[in-house]
């Protein structure tokens, strides 16, 4: 139920407590969470008012608010107006300027970036703990020495670190940068890594966790 009221002293002087904030001649609009428990008039006041017969919502000034549909991408609503014979509120139909839609696909642009730009980072903070727990879980289970665990850390923190800001392209380069090692443990961890941040970047996605 969404219906609106014109403002008037009488009314407002009669339900000061749900109008005390509100101008006389503006229109206020109420919603089932906010519409009055107690609704007086000149000639009678009613409890439990959201739930009489509609005839004494009409005689209070209460009618139904139409929204239409419209296009936000190149319109907007107007101000809410009274339609007295139709017993109804209404809002007209604004076309946008040209200088508005700009506006609006700038904020759509600005606002899928930074959609995209947190999405990255969250798989990347995500990728992060993947790779040292697969590490610390390789040197449990003896594949991996404490020697070449240490040398695996090192060699991949710096090259790790953009993804936490979701900069899967700088981690790739950083990651290709480091000299194969010698080990064929260490070389395999490596190249492993560096598929899955390739898998990301060519995907949008991370590879599943093994």
């Amino acid at each position: 139920m969404i219906k609106g009221l014109t403002i008037t002293t009488e009314n407002k002087k009669r339900n000061a407590k749900y109008l005390s904030n509100v101008m006389v001649g503006s229109i206020a609009v109420f919603q089932d969470f906010n519409f009055p428990d107690s609704w007086g008039t000149e000639n009678w006041r009613k409890e439990n008012f959201r739930n009489v017969n509609v005839l004494f919502h009409e005689e209070a000034g209460f009618f139904p608010v139409q929204t239409p549909a419209f296009d936000p991408s190149t319109q907007k609503l107007g101000s809410i107006f009274e339609d007295t014979p139709n017993k109804l509120f209404k809002y007209p139909i604004i076309n946008l300027t040209a200088q508005e839609i700009q506006e609006i696909e700038d904020l759509n642009d600005d606002t899928v970036a930074k959609e995209t730009e947190n999405v990255s980072s969250s798989e990347g903070i995500l990728e992060v703990k993947y790779i040292f727990k697969r590490l610390r879980k390789l040197l449990n289970k003896g594949t991996l020495t404490q020697n070449q665990f240490n040398s695996a850390e090192d060699l991949l923190f710096d090259a790790l670190i953009p993804l936490n800001w979701g900069k899967w392209s700088i981690a790739k380069t950083r990651l290709d940068n480091i000299l194969d090692p010698v080990n064929a443990t260490l070389l395999s961890i490596l190249n492993e890594i560096r598929d899955r941040v390739d898998y990301y970047i060519l995907n949008g996605i991370r590879d599943e966790e093994n």
